[in-house]
C-alpha cells in the first residue's frame, strides 16, 4: 500500500518568489460599504454553520493585502469547501488529502512551513485561523489581480506535465508516448483519484485533469 504521507513529503514544494505589481483591487473593499460588501459575500457561503462578520471583515481584508477581488476569492473557496472549516476530502483509503477552506493539502501545508500537527488536526481550527494559513500559502502563489478561474488553478497545485495536464491517473501515464517525463505517478494517480469527477464529469473523461476541464468544472458548479 502506498504510504501517502511519504508521498506528500517527498513531493514538498518550496516557496515560490512572488514580485511587486500593481494591486488593480487595492480600493475594492472602499468603493462600496463593508455591511454591503460583507452581504454579497455571504452568499457563497454553501456550506457549514454561519460565519460571522468579523470573520468576513478580514476576508476582505486578506483579499485586499493579496490584490484579488474578494468575490473572486470567495467563489474559489466556495467551490473547494462551501466556507466549511471541517471539510475534509479523502483518497479511496479513507486517509485524509485535503483539509479546510481551501482544502489545503498536505504539500501545500509542508511549502508554508505548517508543522505537521497542525495539519493533521487543520479541520478542527477556526475559520479566522485557518483564513491566516490560506493567505501564507495564496501569497507565495502570487495571484494578484486574478480571475475565481486561475486562483482555483493556483490553489488546486500542478505537476506541469509534458502535456499540460496538471494530475494524471496511473493508467493514463503508463499509456501516453512521454510516461517516463510523467514525474511522481503514485501521487499524481492519489490526487488525480480524489479530484477525477473534475474530469469525469465535467472534462473529456481522459484520465487526467487538464485547464480546459477546470474551466469546464467552475462553469458547470458554480452557482454564482
Amino acid at each position: 500500500m502506498v504510504d501517502i504521507y511519504n508521498l506528500f513529503y517527498k513531493y514538498a514544494t518550496t516557496t515560490i518568489e512572488t514580485t511587486e505589481e500593481e494591486n488593480p483591487f487595492e480600493m475594492q473593499s472602499e468603493e462600496q460599504p463593508a455591511d454591503a460588501l460583507i452581504d454579497k459575500l455571504k452568499k457563497y457561503q454553501i456550506k457549514g454553520p454561519k460565519l460571522p462578520d468579523d470573520f468576513w471583515t478580514e476576508f476582505i481584508a486578506v483579499s485586499k493585502r493579496l490584490g484579488i477581488d474578494p468575490e473572486e476569492l470567495a467563489k474559489v473557496i466556495s467551490s473547494e469547501s462551501g466556507f466549511y472549516t471541517g471539510s475534509i476530502a479523502r483518497n479511496e483509503d479513507g486517509n485524509p488529502i485535503a483539509k479546510g477552506l481551501n482544502q489545503m493539502t498536505l504539500i501545500a501545508a509542508n511549502a508554508i512551513k505548517m508543522p505537521i500537527k497542525k495539519w493533521n488536526n487543520y479541520e478542527t481550527l477556526s475559520a479566522k485561523e485557518q483564513l491566516m494559513w490560506l493567505e501564507k500559502f495564496m501569497s507565495v502563489k502570487n495571484i494578484k489581480g486574478l480571475s475565481a478561474v486561475d486562483i482555483y488553478i493556483k490553489n488546486f497545485g500542478s505537476h506541469n506535465n509534458p502535456d499540460g495536464s496538471m494530475y494524471a491517473s496511473l493508467a493514463y501515464i503508463n499509456a501516453h508516448p512521454l510516461r517516463d517525463k510523467f514525474l511522481n505517478p503514485e501521487l499524481q494517480d492519489i490526487q488525480y483519484n480524489a479530484n477525477k469527477n473534475i474530469d469525469l464529469i465535467y472534462g473529456n473523461k481522459d484520465g487526467a485533469i487538464s485547464r480546459s476541464d477546470m474551466e469546464a468544472f467552475l462553469k458547470g458548479s458554480s452557482k454564482f
